[in-house]
């Protein structure tokens, strides 16, 4: 992917919020295992670029989710905004939530400097009754939604209005967008295709309006350079672990900035240091090399303040006989 180059890059300074499709939370998961701050999917799993945007426009614009905006299904209430994982038997217990989680994240908007967003697919589904484009069905009868596909100029539209009000409260910020390099079959192989081209027309779109926008291509490196079913999970859909990294390794490489790779080779080495399983912990080795591995770690820690390892101390110290 020699022929991609970003706007800009990023360091360990800049917080993160990854949202979107399931791909995001490998993202955001990576970013984590290399100490970058980040936030990911606070909404829940969200594959579709105008359920993401209605539920940032509803944190910017201080909406307070209400009765009608839940649904009830075997005992437990939804959001038709959130993913399935955010439910509760007591409405008013989830409501408290999601308003919760609206507040904090416009609290981390504000501080935020990179967003990432992994569009899933175009197509989505409006509930009839309430005509809410719904971020999860939830289970529910499909003849009580209709299947829709949106156009490239709609969502580009959507998310000028979105990227300038985060603007307006965090000038700072920069945007990165990808396309999951997730096909979605059940759509239809050639609806999939159809899909993911207006995922790629409305981000090219979204990036001739705001300067502040680039974008890293997940999907291409997928379709392009791995073109085995090798790199794929069992399903033969989803990225395996290798494929994972392989990408990981392209979005180092063309995003982080040249003081960040090698700090991030350092983590990696700690990272490698802390997977260590000895026969016996008890053992004289084992336990100098627990010592020898803190002492290095705050060293680490030492040089590069904005680098966190507590934890990872913690869980060390806790292993010295």
């Amino acid at each position: 992917m020699s022929s991609f180059e970003p706007n800009f890059r990023i360091d360990h300074n800049k917080e993160v919020l990854c949202i979107g499709s399931c791909f995001a939370l490998h993202m955001a998961k990576k970013l984590e295992s290399y100490k970058f701050k980040c936030t990911s999917n606070p909404y829940g799993i969200l594959y579709h670029p105008l359920n993401i945007s209605n539920a940032l426009l509803h944190c910017l614009d201080g909406y307070s989710y209400s009765q009608q905006d839940l649904v009830q299904r075997d005992s437990y209430y939804h959001s038709w905004w959130h993913h399935s994982q955010h439910h509760h038997q007591q409405a008013e217990v989830l409501l408290d939530e999601l308003n919760q989680i609206q507040r904090e994240l416009l609290e981390k908007i504000k501080n935020t400097s990179l967003f990432i967003f992994t569009f899933g697919t175009a197509y989505y589904y409006r509930h009839l009754q309430s005509n809410i484009l719904v971020g999860n069905c939830h289970k529910i009868d499909s003849k009580k939604f209709k299947k829709e596909i949106a156009r490239e100029e709609e969502i580009a539209s959507q998310y000028q209005i979105l990227l300038q009000k985060i603007i307006a409260i965090n000038p700072k910020a920069q945007f990165i967008f990808t396309v999951s390099p997730v096909r979605h079959v059940k759509d239809g192989i050639i609806n999939n295709t159809r899909s993911k081209a207006t995922l790629h027309l409305a981000i090219s779109n979204i990036q001739n309006m705001m300067s502040q926008a680039t974008y890293f291509p997940a999907y291409e490196i997928m379709m392009d350079d791995l073109r085995d079913y090798r790199f794929y999970n069992s399903d033969l859909l989803h990225p395996s672990n290798t494929a994972i990294e392989y990408i990981w390794g392209n979005f180092s490489a063309h995003l982080f900035t040249e003081q960040t790779v090698p700090i991030n080779e350092t983590i990696k080495s700690i990272r490698s240091a802390l997977s260590h399983r000895p026969f016996k912990v008890e053992s004289s080795n084992h336990q100098v090399f627990l010592k020898k591995t803190i002492n290095k770690i705050k060293e680490v820690q030492s040089e590069y303040n904005f680098l966190n390892f507590s934890q990872e101390i913690k869980s060390l110290e806790n292993q010295i006989l």
